[in-house]
């Protein structure tokens, strides 16, 4: 690791994987479509009226939650500042934080539905490292949160209070995790008027 990281093999793969996250999911699929429809009755790509059997991709936002979420705190860390760097979207921001936590904390997301209504894949419970320090998870997910707002997302920060809480975290992070709830908590009662 000290070597890659002098030989900036870390940051240059972080630079990487945060313009493939932050790149248009719709501008991957080739060719793109420019005038009227590109797809054959069958579904597949017509480039010049040849059907090349390519098919359009999705364009869901949130593929590559479950690969970073196989990196290590600190470099999951350091991919997520790398992609705020790049300005990306502050809803695929925080789902992919929130992805990364309920996968680290058992029992975080049982209180909320899981997300876009997915179930979990068998190898994210079973490949969960124990070694991983929860306090120092929480911490740092508390930090890499965006300003976010809607009942989702406070569920998700009520839920981390209260690992927090359980876990002992500094008090900087609990009295941030009080503010952002308390924040989450007036919008909602001033959208209910």
């Amino acid at each position: 690791m000290p070597w890659a990281e002098k030989l900036d093999i870390l940051q240059n793969r972080l630079n990487a994987v945060s313009t493939m996250v932050c790149t248009d999911p719709s501008l991957l699929g080739w060719p793109m479509m420019m005038y009227g429809s590109l797809q054959s009755p069958g579904g597949s790509i017509l480039w010049i009226g040849i059907n090349t059997g390519a098919r359009i991709r999705s364009a869901e936002s949130d593929w590559w939650f479950e690969d970073i979420s196989y990196f290590s705190v600190s470099f999951f860390e350091r991919l997520i500042k790398t992609i705020e760097e790049r300005g990306i979207r502050s809803e695929h921001l925080a789902g992919a934080v929130m992805y990364y936590a309920r996968k680290y904390l058992p029992g975080l997301g049982r209180w909320q539905s899981t997300q876009s209504g997915k179930a979990r894949t068998v190898a994210s419970f079973n490949l969960t490292p124990a070694a991983i320090d929860q306090r120092v998870l929480v911490e740092s997910i508390e930090k890499l949160l965006p300003e976010k707002k809607g009942k989702s997302f406070c569920r998700f920060l009520l839920g981390l209070l209260r690992f927090a809480l359980i876990l002992g975290v500094n008090q900087t992070c609990q009295d941030s995790l009080e503010r952002r709830i308390g924040k989450q908590l007036e919008m909602a009662s001033l959208d209910g008027l």
